[in-house]
C-alpha cells in the first residue's frame, strides 16, 4: 500500500476559533467527516498540535472498515 497525501482547504463564514474547535475536538469532528453511506467515525487517537496525528476508523454500509491517519503540520 502506498501513502497518499490529501490537502483539504475550505473557507467558512464563521469565527476562526469556532472552526478550529470543530476540527480539533473529537466530539465535534465526528460530525464533520462522515461521507455518505458511512457510520460516524471512531476516533482512536487525536493530538491536533503541530506534529500531532489523528487515527480513525470509518465503517461503510457494506461492513467495510476504512482506516484514516492525519498529520497536523
Amino acid at each position: 500500500m502506498s501513502d497518499h497525501i490529501v490537502i483539504v482547504t475550505r473557507t467558512f463564514n464563521a469565527p476562526r476559533a469556532l472552526v478550529f474547535k470543530m476540527w480539533t475536538d473529537p466530539d465535534h469532528l465526528v460530525h464533520w467527516v462522515i461521507p455518505r453511506g458511512f457510520a460516524p467515525p471512531i476516533i482512536e487517537h487525536m493530538d491536533a498540535r503541530t506534529g500531532g496525528s489523528l487515527r480513525m476508523q470509518m465503517k461503510y454500509s457494506d461492513g467495510s472498515v476504512y482506516l484514516s491517519k492525519w498529520s497536523f503540520v
